[in-house]
């Protein structure tokens, strides 16, 4: 089966907040850079052609596509496109930043300062343009941390990225992007855990139809 891919990214928030209010915690939309993107959609297009039968060919822009609209506007997409079928990519994000105390020297010093925690979903569905049919559905999850203190200046042990629920940890090399480390690690960890799904979910539904067949 061949089939070409369209991305789309979005993001909501959690809570709202008082900026006023330094001991409530703080939450914010998470958009991972254009760049960061494009290369995930570069990824996920060859790791799902290689793990399954479904080979995509190219990636469709998604301006215009709404995660929240209806397949009406995906049908268009894929006659405009001259496509038979789509597999359709939706990312998204939220983070939410809180007071944490935070130690220097492992638990020699505790200072006060902030973690910022990432849930990143990536979601995927294989579609017929013109029937509108679903033939496979899968989704990753990924979560991940981010630790600095409140004080600046403070470079030997923060910032500190720790992928949950591995505890696997990473350094980023400023403060400034740091943020979008951890949005890029989140959504890796999730799409890694789609391709794994998205192919047994390809799998499940080849061996349905050969024990119809059969």
């Amino acid at each position: 089966m061949y089939a070409d891919a369209i991305s789309a990214h979005s993001s909501s928030k959690m809570y709202s907040f008082d900026p006023n209010a330094p001991d409530r915690s703080r939450a914010s939309t998470a958009v991972l850079p254009d760049e960061a993107l494009n290369r995930l959609s570069g990824m996920l297009q060859q790791q799902l052609s290689e793990m399954t039968l479904v080979v995509i060919d190219t990636i469709i822009p998604s301006e215009g596509i709404r995660p929240d609209g209806d397949f009406a506007q995906l049908r268009e997409l894929g006659t405009r496109y001259g496509v038979d079928y789509l597999v359709v990519v939706i990312a998204s994000a939220v983070e939410q930043e809180y007071p944490k105390t935070v130690f220097l020297g492992w638990v020699t010093h505790a200072q006060p300062g902030w973690r910022r925690d990432n849930w990143s979903l990536l979601e995927t569905a294989l579609l017929d343009v013109h029937t509108g049919h679903t033939f496979v559905r899968a989704e990753g999850v990924g979560f991940a941390t981010l630790d600095r203190p409140a004080a600046p200046g403070i470079n030997q042990w923060y910032p500190v990225i720790q992928l949950r629920p591995l505890d696997r940890r990473y350094y980023p090399l400023t403060y400034e992007g740091a943020p979008n480390t951890l949005r890029v690690i989140a959504m890796q960890e999730a799409a890694k855990r789609l391709v794994l799904k998205f192919q047994d979910a390809w799998i499940e539904k080849r061996q349905q139809e050969l024990d119809t067949a059969g």
